[in-house]
């Protein structure tokens, strides 16, 4: 009897989490192509973001992503715009599986947006960089 309260429990609380937070994570990838592998990715702030190895892709943290992405290397420094949107692949995973409790927890957590993919066409020069050049141009 014991066992079956605690099985029938446990399959409660596993249906009840949110499916973007099991099976994603609390990080999302978003590619950038044509990034130079020599290329860091930062915040504005200059934390530096984690590289996926051997892709034009970063990892990103879903809860507080920032708003653009600086990448510098030898001879590039520029920002990239990080645009989000919910994943609707994650929404009706969570009705199916957990309903209303599954939708809380990846809209609480943030778990279930996902980063649209850019390229290095459309970056443009940070601000450190226009002001070397205007700088320049005086």
């Amino acid at each position: 009897m014991n066992r079956t309260c605690l099985a029938g429990l446990f399959a409660l609380l596993t249906l009840n989490a949110g499916c973007a937070s099991i099976f994603k994570g609390s990080t999302s990838s978003m590619e950038i192509a044509g990034l130079p592998r020599d290329a860091t990715v930062e915040t504005p702030e200059g934390f530096p973001l984690e590289r996926e190895a051997g892709t034009d892709s970063v990892l990103i943290p879903v809860d507080d992503p920032p708003r653009v992405l600086r990448i510098t290397s030898r001879f590039i420094d520029k920002q990239v715009p990080v645009k989000r949107f919910v994943g609707a692949g994650w929404i009706l995973l969570d009705i199916a599986m957990g309903g209303l409790i599954a939708i809380v927890i990846d809209a609480a957590t943030g778990n279930w947006y996902e980063f649209e993919d850019t390229s290095m066409a459309a970056a443009r020069p940070s601000k450190r960089t226009q002001r070397s050049v205007e700088s320049a141009d005086r």
